[in-house]
């Protein structure tokens, strides 16, 4: 099978339409510059009056070159299109391009409450990590959000953002580490005259996820045009969506144990079944065993009985609704603020020196589950608070019962985290005659992180607060309290919900807090010109230093260090590593105008870095683009790239969850209830990805306007870092893995403990193909532009070799790299009026590859169509220039396909927030202006 996968060049085609015909696209030009462009066409964009544009940097290079055309493929997200899209924030329209896949949103609650990343946009290339794709603002570092050094889209200054350049493929010889499968480079209009203001606003069908975003941006020249200010800032807030239970295509779907499978029956292992419940805790308490077994209680301690439905496990089908999964938060509710400044000042052509100013804070909420008990809480026959006609059922030497709740009093556990960004950058450019030219810089960043989880049961005082007994004085005491009558201890009454005062209720519960400041350094100094000539040209050359320092300084709260919480037990993290590097990147004109072909370009680059941690590493591209003709353009790029170990795989202290599930293949059932203690690891080596793609860009000059840009990547990763699954590192001791097989811990065949810590496992891998068209046509009806595009990315192969097996990860729409991912769009535009109507597609896959029938009976996962419409009423007013905007999505309010959790399903929604729309039709209003 030849693979398949999308990078995107729609800015290419304008780009080849401002060249050949100006006049007829005028009106794209007008609205804005950066999309008359694209990054293989930059060199030749111009102004719509014929004037050549301001040289803009490509991001897949560091070397700047008239007229160059790097190697690596690129995708640029422009001003006109982002203003179309008018998303709530940026990470949404880039999340939108096939070749993102696995970006952690704030609608993906799974990886909030104890992470403290709720409400965070992570952007994640090809589905390898978000750790292994570079963000950038303006070419330079941005600070990480979390240990993981990921940088948050949200803290970014939105309002001056002019174009977002997507560079998919290896990148760590131009800008070091974490550029494995490329860079997302925000490029920020520092030459921004005016004022312009922002305000939307939307909702969702359901009349929830209300949301709205106000921003302006400011910028003005002075002393003649030497200096020039600009300075921006938004706030935004999203009340999010708390229950997925609130939507009407929630039916409780989980995979879990098939009731009716022997090992000789022919029946699959597991089932994919509606409406499942769990069988050993109600909302306000059951009783799981004994005489009194199904007597469940409800407000104010109302007895009934629990009808149980066909059993399986803990789970059960059908029967009374007891359904902790209902309470998944489909979106994180947010509150964010991010302002930024930039002064510069040319003294003259030689020192033009400037500094920036970035702050950011944002809030997230992050509701989560409730302190959930599965039958595992053991009630005396003695307990003050059992009704005494129960007490009276119990049979003679039935001294005691389990009793599973949800523990609704208790409210359910709520993680906050609240991050705040401070960067600061000071830097001069200039000229230092002839060709060459420089950049020096210094920049500190620092994110102070604060990670609460409250309402979370604190274990040793809950379980005494339960035992409850009748003093000598008839008033109800712990049992402890007895023999220690000062410890403090205050009932708690677990018969129903509405019953516990707050003293009972501050008594049993507490807050796990983690406090963090994580610091990053940078100094860089570069040069770069133009030192020989070839018979094709000059020789551009680049050169530069960095140096890089990250450190994290973390505290705990002491009932989190022993791990006394019922969940969310954090430890602080605390260390540090220097990173010391050198650069050069070379481009060689090899062939100009000849009988050969028009061009032939050979761009190399080299990067030696030293960490602190782990020593020296090397990395390198070589890279060659021929155009034989004006109408076809051939590239290939070959790799070495590095991700380093972050702080996180480093010297992550450790967080502690409990009553993990998991499919456990030693007793071939599915063991529940232990404990999974994530940290770092100080031994950590540098990853290393050998990185190849080939392409051609089509723009045939027989059909202007049109170009079509197709491109095979092969990214194979060796010592890969990963931190894997609880189900991964279980499956793979029982494949024979020793290295896996000491993170496991036993009590006989009973599991109950699994560390997670990160190793430089064998290899991962990842093969496909990037196509992107685009066709601008026109439009003599309304004197504008019909423009079509489509992307699309196609994965053959995505894989992960621990050594012992081999995980075929392409096309399991559980995770998330689909087989195809794709968007197609049809827009409309002139001066007055903007349309878009936009096509997002997902392929059809399976649950996991490795299994058959046997394992699961049906392992299909539907794909997925959704609509989009972004309609754009343009107006001016003497000097200033507005907008009024309506946007609809998911159009025809299409459900999201239903995808059940495989662990912990218990606990987790049946939806994949990664790949499908799990909002619903959603609207947002708004206007702006620009003066």
């Amino acid at each position: 099978m030849i693979p398949t996968k999308a990078a995107m060049y729609l800015s290419a085609s304008f780009a080849v339409l401002a060249a050949t015909s100006p006049a007829a696209f005028a009106q794209v030009a007008d609205e804005t510059q950066t999309d008359t462009y694209a990054a293989d066409e930059i060199a030749a964009a111009q102004n719509s009056d014929g004037s050549s544009m301001e040289a803009i940097i490509v991001s897949g290079s560091r070397v700047k070159r008239d007229g160059y055309s790097a190697p690596t493929p690129e995708t640029v997200v422009g001003a006109a299109e982002l203003q179309a899209k008018a998303p709530a924030n940026l990470a949404d329209v880039v999340n939108q391009l096939p070749a993102l896949a696995g970006s952690s949103t704030p609608r993906q609650a799974t990886v909030t409450v104890s992470s403290g990343s709720g409400g965070s946009n992570f952007l994640n290339l090809r589905g390898l990590g978000a750790s292994r794709t570079l963000v950038l603002l303006d070419g330079r570092r941005v600070v990480g959000a979390n240990v993981n050094g990921l940088v948050d889209v949200n803290t970014l200054p939105s309002a001056l953002v002019s174009r977002i350049d997507v560079v998919t493929g290896g990148a760590s010889a131009a800008y070091g580490s974490d550029a494995v499968t490329g860079v997302v480079n925000f490029v920020l209009d520092t030459r921004f005259t005016g004022l312009k203001l922002e305000g939307q606003t939307g909702i969702t069908t359901y009349g929830d996820d209300f949301n709205y975003k106000v921003e302006g941006a400011y910028g003005t020249g002075f002393a003649g045009g030497r200096g020039h200010f600009i300075a921006s800032a938004t706030y935004s807030k999203v009340e999010g969506i708390r229950e997925v239970g609130s939507r009407p295509w929630y039916d409780g779907q989980k995979i879990i144990p098939n009731p009716a499978y022997t090992s000789t029956n022919g029946e699959p292992q597991l089932i994919n079944a509606s409406d499942v419940n769990h069988s050993r805790a109600a909302f306000g308490g059951l009783i799981t065993s004994g005489t009194l077994r199904g007597t469940q209680f409800g407000l104010n301690g109302a007895q009934s009985d629990f009808t149980f439905g066909t059993l399986s496990g803990p789970y059960m089908i059908g029967g009374t609704t007891s359904d902790l999964a209902s309470f998944y938060a489909l979106d994180i509710p947010l509150e964010q603020f991010t302002t930024f400044g930039r002064l510069s000042f040319e003294v003259n052509d030689a020192f033009q020196p400037f500094v920036e100013v970035n702050y950011g804070k944002a809030i997230a909420d992050a509701p989560s589950a409730y302190n959930f008990h599965f039958g595992n809480i053991t009630i005396q026959a003695d307990n003050a608070f059992l009704p005494d006609d129960l007490r009276a059922q119990l049979q003679p030497g039935e001294t005691s019962f389990s009793f599973g709740t949800l523990n609704p009093d208790l409210g359910r556990q709520y993680g906050r985290a609240k991050r705040e960004l401070q960067r600061y950058v000071i830097g001069a450019q200039g000229d230092l005659g002839g060709s060459w030219s420089y950049e020096v810089y210094g920049q500190y960043g620092q994110t102070h992180v604060n990670t609460q989880v409250r309402n979370l049961e604190i274990k040793a005082n809950y379980a005494r607060a339960v035992d409850a007994v009748y003093d000598v004085n008839d008033n109800i005491v712990c049992r402890s309290t007895l023999t220690d009558p000062t410890n403090g201890c205050v009932p708690y009454n677990v018969f129903g919900y509405g019953l516990n005062g707050q003293d009972a209720i501050d008594y049993v519960t507490g807050a796990s807090i983690l406090d963090q400041k994580l610091e990053q350094y940078v100094g860089s100094a570069s040069i770069q010109g133009e030192p020989a000539q070839t018979w094709a040209g000059p020789i551009s050359f680049a050169t530069g230093l960095e140096y890089r320092k990250e450190q994290v300084n973390g505290t705990a709260d002491p009932i989190s260090l022993v791990n006394g919480y019922f969940s969310a037990n954090y430890k602080p993290s605390t260390g540090k590593y220097d990173v010391y590097e050198g650069f050069a990147e070379v481009v060689v004109p090899l062939l100009a105008d000849s009988k050969l072909g028009e061009s032939l370009d050979f761009n190399g680059a080299v990067r030696r870095t030293h960490y602190s941690t782990s020593g020296n590493v090397n990395t390198w591209k070589l890279g060659l683009t021929y155009q034989p003709i004006s109408d076809i353009r051939f590239r290939a790029v070959r790799s070495r790239d590095i991700r380093a170990p972050n702080l996180n795989d480093l010297f992550q202290g450790g967080v502690v969850a409990s009553a993990q599930t998991v499919n456990d293949p030693v007793i071939d059932a599915q063991q529940s209830g232990f404990t999974a203690i994530t940290s770092g690891s100080p031994s950590l080596k540098p990853e290393i990805a050998r990185s190849f793609s080939v392409g051609a860009v089509l723009t045939p000059s027989f059909l202007p306007g049109f170009s079509l840009s197709v491109d095979y990547y092969d990214i194979k990763i060796s010592g890969a870092i990963n931190t894997l699954t609880v189900q991964q590192i279980v499956d793979g001791c029982y494949a024979g893995n020793a290295v896996l097989c000491a993170d496991v811990q036993r009590t006989g065949t009973t599991i109950t403990n699994v560390y997670r810590r990160p190793v430089n496992i064998n290899t991962e891998g990842l093969k496909g193909v990037d196509i992107d068209g685009a066709y601008v046509i026109p439009a003599d009806i309304m004197g504008g532009t019909v423009t079509l595009r489509g992307r699309a990315t196609y994965t053959d192969t995505r894989y992960i070799d621990d050594g012992s097996t081999r995980d075929e990860a392409a096309g399991e729409n559980s995770g998330a790299v689909p087989k195809w991912r794709a968007n197609g769009s049809v827009g409309f535009n002139n001066d007055d009026l903007g349309v878009i109507f936009t096509g997002r597609y997902v392929s059809p896959g399976k649950y996991d590859n490795a299994y058959t029938p046997a394992v699961l009976e049906d392992n299909s996962i539907p794909g997925a169509m959704y609509f989009d419409l972004s309609t754009t009423f343009k107006f001016e007013q003497g000097s200033m220039n507005g907008s009024f905007f309506v946007n609809v999505d998911n159009v025809f309010n299409k459900d999201p396909v239903i995808v059940s959790a495989i662990s912990q399903p218990f606990l987790y929604a049946p939806i994949n927030a990664q790949l499908y729309d799990t909002i619903g039709r959603s609207f947002r209003v708004g206007f702006r202006l620009k003066m």
